[in-house]
């Protein structure tokens, strides 16, 4: 892996930035699975898909458990990559750093899983049983651009701040 290299003199390596973005991911993942699937009920992973195998409710449990297990994976990869690249946390200005890799990974999860299953797939909407769903799955994909933005700010700010003593 090749460094990056900041105006502050920091080095960051792609896995550092991989790390943060992939536990990004994974936690949106889980904000999608725990909050919209299991405490609210709005949707399951497959719940727009017609046949009688995607209206079981095991067979939705059993699909919204892989998607868990695969956030699972996402997050103990960025959490091995961040263990790897541990020693960069001394360097000047890692957190903030982190924190935009992490926002660009949250919202990039927001934008995936907007145009990836809600509108190109179709396999779910956010709140499948509204009327009006295309709002929430817009507002869905609303939240991903203001996370990526938020993520791209901090990691300006971050590069073009003078050191300080």
């Amino acid at each position: 892996m090749t460094d990056v290299e900041n105006d502050r003199g920091a080095s960051f390596t792609r896995s550092y930035w991989f790390a943060g973005c992939c536990i990004g991911l994974a936690l949106a993942g889980f904000f999608d699975g725990i909050l919209l699937h299991q405490i609210l009920q709005w949707h399951s992973f497959l719940s727009s898909l017609d046949g009688a195998i995607f209206q079981d409710l095991r067979f939705r449990i059993l699909t919204d458990g892989l998607f868990h297990a695969v956030m699972y994976a996402i997050g103990a990869v960025g959490l091995w990559l961040l263990w790897r690249t541990r020693e960069q946390f001394d360097s000047l200005d890692s957190g903030r750093r982190f924190a935009s890799t992490l926002f660009i990974g949250f919202g990039a999860w927001h934008l995936l899983d907007a145009v990836l299953n809600h509108w190109i797939l179709g396999l779910h909407h956010i709140k499948e049983n509204d009327a009006n769903w295309l709002a929430w799955d817009l507002a869905f994909f609303t939240l991903g651009l203001v996370c990526v933005a938020i993520g791209l700010f901090l990691h300006k700010a971050g590069v073009s701040k003078p050191p300080t003593s």
